[in-house]
Formats: structure tokens, sequence, C-alpha cells
């Protein structure tokens, strides 16, 4: 798996992923600041705009390892009917990865300020890990299911339109994160 997240195309992607993540939560200053409850809702809101880019990812990722010179190759190996699942795995870990570490920082810089810890924020803190899996999950079988390039940004769009807009698109808010301070 190490070798699959280090050539992985989402490794390059970081810098992009960490600016995204930064931009959205410093957006409109730093109100959540030495609160805690904003804290957290901030850190996973962010998951409404990361999510997506995640998803892309995720879908370039399938098709890379799904084209035709490596997928003759791959069908020979034992894992060769999941090799692209396993490479939207390697854009899950880095996701994570970053997210885990962004959020840290800020609840670190929320209790510097001088927020006390709350006990059961860890629910709140798992929430935005499950979505940025459904949303890597999104990516790839949307990769799967139709073998074009067209497949990423159609991925990165179903995936923002399900977070942003569940109200308007008539579902539920399943992938909705963050409380009602976020941005």
């Amino acid at each position: 798996m190490r070798t699959v997240v280090r050539r992985s195309s989402a490794f390059g992607f970081i810098p992009v992923i960490v600016v995204v993540h930064a931009f959205c939560l410093f957006q409109r200053g730093g109100p959540w600041l030495g609160e805690w409850d904003w804290s957290v809702d901030w850190a996973g809101g962010v998951t409404v705009v990361t999510a997506p880019l995640l998803a892309g990812c995720a879908a370039f990722e399938v098709l890379r390892w799904r084209s035709a010179a490596t997928w003759s190759l791959l069908r020979q190996t034992p894992r060769g009917v999941v090799a692209g699942w396993l490479s939207a795995l390697s854009v899950l870990a880095i996701g994570v990865a970053e997210h885990v570490a962004a959020t840290a920082a800020v609840l670190v810089a929320t209790v510097v300020a001088g927020a006390e810890p709350r006990p059961g924020a860890a629910f709140a803190l798992t929430l935005p890990i499950v979505v940025l899996a459904a949303a890597t999950f999104i990516g790839a079988a949307t990769a799967v299911l139709w073998r074009s390039l067209l497949a990423v940004p159609l991925s990165a769009a179903v995936v923002f339109g399900v977070t942003a807009f569940p109200d308007d698109l008539l579902l539920p808010d399943v992938f909705t994160v963050g409380g009602t301070t976020g941005s």
C-alpha cells in the first residue's frame, strides 16, 4: 500500500488540498479560534470543498490504473480485479491524513487560545472522515462505471452537489458535516 500511495497522483495534489483547506478555514477570519464547538464545526465543514477534490482525484487515479497498458498487466495479478479500488484507497489515505493534520492544528490553536476541550466532540470529529471516504468511493465508482476522463469532473460535481446543495436536490443531509456555526 505504501508504494501505491507514493505513486498516487494525489500525492502531488497535496499542496492544492492544503491551500484549499486553509482558504476555507480562514476565508472569514478566525471567529472559531478560542471556541471549541466552532472549531470542530469549521474544521469538519471544510469537507464540502475537499470531498469533491478527493472524488476527482480518486476518479483520475482509477482511470490511470485502468489504462490499457496497466490493466492488461494488473488482470494477471492476484489482486488485479481490485487494483483500481486500491488506488482509490491511496487517495483516501492522503486526504484523511491531510484532514486529520489540519483538524489537529485547528484544535491545538483553539486550546492555546484558551478553550477547554469537550469530550463529546469525538463523534463530530469522525463524521468528516466518513464523508471523505464516501466521496472517494463515489469518485472511484464513477470512473469504474464510465471509463472516460470526463468522469473526473463529473464525480467532483456530483459530490459537491450532494454535500453543498442536498435540500435543492431533494436529498437527505447525509453528507453535510459541520454545525450551524460553520461557514
